[in-house]
């Protein structure tokens, strides 16, 4: 999340799409911070433990920008087959690519329990993350209650829920004539999911064991809402376009004060609407200072490279908490353990930590962007052209 996964904005060529896709990097950032584990003064915030909620803000920004793009361009099954094959060819490659990075992990603990006999304080090699997870992650069927936790790439669960979302969007776009049609479906939706989602007994909008089999219904509430976001924007524009800035202003600071204050629970659901408004006013924005700070060269980055970054953060956090711990002790090395203690515990190396990460993160993505998302995208784009036609 997303959503989220954070593939779609990249779909549209629009005049909003700066602001967007900027709003979509700094919801991937919060992501992270929101998986680091280790200790430090950022990660206690109450807004980064509320960062969960950003992949429900990927999946109401992907229902919108996906609806913009494509709403008006699938009249025909010929346009249906296009719509999937290249939002799969969007968003398969790089979750392919670090599934099998996870593989290679689950390959060297299983080689350093053969040849050390190592214990690891997560779990042995391939006893979770086994050949038939594998399978499961591979097909995106992660979402359907195979298992009860997360297996490889955690954070995949959104890239797959969002693609059937994709699916469903692309048969009732087709179908449901005339388009006002569509969006009564969509609400149809919206309401169905949310209901579906606030009477299953879970807590809020977390992704822990119990709310794992509701993943589905989760991803359809975000996404439809953000379909009905794109048909008030397609009619209302002119008359948001002059309150834009300051209905952008007072919802973003709105929403942040909340995640900052509340704790997980029912309450994550006031935080859909929020979303939804600062989405649509994003996109309503005039030319004025706050377009412009949205559309900075270093935001409209990291706008590009959110889903790499989304996709290798986990992948990171696990490979540093592997790879930080060893050097430390090598540093320690001839010191008490009571003398190695501090760093475990210590804010200033979580600090460290987190900023490593956030490091490494980004030089991966500037890497994966290009070299996964781009060259993929271009060469499935070429082949979809060759097989129906440019």
């Amino acid at each position: 999340m997303t959503t989220v996964g954070p593939t779609a904005a990249s779909a549209t060529p629009s005049r909003f799409f700066g602001a967007l896709e900027s709003l979509r990097g700094l919801a991937a950032l919060m992501v992270v911070l929101f998986h680091l584990s280790w200790p430090n003064p950022i990660s206690e915030l109450r807004l980064v433990k509320n960062g969960y909620l950003m992949v429900d803000f990927f999946f109401v920004l992907s229902g919108f920008v996906i609806c913009q793009s494509y709403a008006r361009r699938i009249a025909y099954a010929h346009d249906l087959r296009r719509f999937v094959l290249l939002r799969f060819g969007r968003i398969y490659p790089l979750h392919f690519a670090v599934l099998l990075a996870f593989l290679v992990l689950e390959v060297i603990k299983y080689a350093g329990l053969l040849s050390s006999g190592l214990v690891y304080r997560n779990g042995a090699p391939f006893a979770v993350n086994n050949g038939w997870s594998f399978l499961v992650n591979a097909l995106l069927l992660q979402p359907f209650g195979h298992f009860p936790i997360w297996t490889f790439n955690s954070v995949s669960w959104s890239i797959a829920v969002e693609f059937y979302a994709y699916l469903l969007f692309g048969f009732l776009v087709l179908w449901v004539r005339p388009l006002r049609r569509f969006f009564g479906v969509a609400l149809l939706f919206t309401v169905l999911a949310g209901g579906i989602l606030a009477w299953s007994g879970n807590a809020g909008l977390t992704t822990t064991e119990h709310t794992v089999q509701w993943s589905v219904f989760r991803c359809l509430m975000g996404f439809f809402l953000g379909t009905l976001m794109s048909a008030t924007f397609d009619r209302w524009q002119p008359r948001i376009c002059g309150r834009s800035p300051a209905l952008f202003g007072w919802t973003g600071g709105g929403t942040v004060a909340l995640l900052a204050w509340k704790e997980t629970g029912p309450s994550d659901f006031w935080v859909l609407p929020l979303f939804a408004v600062i989405i649509l006013a994003a996109a309503a924005l005039p030319e004025g200072p706050l377009r412009q700070a949205l559309n900075s060269a270093p935001l409209r980055w990291l706008g590009r490279v959110s889903y790499s970054i989304y996709m290798l953060h986990a992948f990171v956090i696990i490979l540093l908490g592997r790879l930080v711990p060893v050097v430390l002790k090598v540093l320690q090395s001839g010191r008490s353990n009571e003398g190695m203690a501090w760093w475990r515990q210590s804010g200033s190396i979580g600090l460290l930590f987190l900023g490593l990460t956030l490091l490494v993160v980004l030089a991966l993505a500037a890497l994966t962007q290009p070299l996964i998302e781009v060259r993929c995208q271009r060469w499935i784009k070429a082949l979809v052209a060759k097989w129906l036609g440019p």
